[in-house]
């Protein structure tokens, strides 16, 4: 609900206007169809909505409410989240197993490596 709220909160002051709400819907929404989710959401009409009020409304309208379920598929699922951080993951592992330890380093610029060696290198 975070990146939501921050993704709607365009103003960056804490609270949704009806304005931001709109311009912030998912693209199969008409404007209408959000401001009308706007109003039932915003039961006290004061005209915006905190963090809390945005993700109470739409959890409670969520399952009668198509418009509130679209409005909530626009926040990032923790799946997608966990699956880009696990793909970031498997990237770096692939990177450090393809990296070469600094003996191989040697080994494959300067001949054999030999560390038991006292003269170093034998070609």
């Amino acid at each position: 609900m975070d990146q939501l709220f921050a993704s709607l909160d365009t103003n960056q002051d804490g609270k949704i206007t009806q304005s931001e709400f709109v311009a912030g819907r998912p693209k199969d929404m008409s404007e209408s169809d959000a401001a009308n989710l706007f109003k039932s959401i915003d039961r006290q009409n004061s005209g915006s909505l905190t963090k809390d009020q945005l993700a109470g409304g739409l959890d409670a309208l969520k399952s009668s409410d198509a418009s509130a379920a679209d409005m909530l598929s626009l926040e990032p699922s923790p799946d997608s989240t966990n699956s880009k951080t696990a793909a970031q993951n498997q990237a770096l592992d692939v990177l450090l197993s393809e990296m070469q330890n600094p003996s191989a380093l040697y080994q494959n610029t300067y001949g054999q490596y030999d560390p038991e060696q006292s003269g170093g290198v034998s070609a």
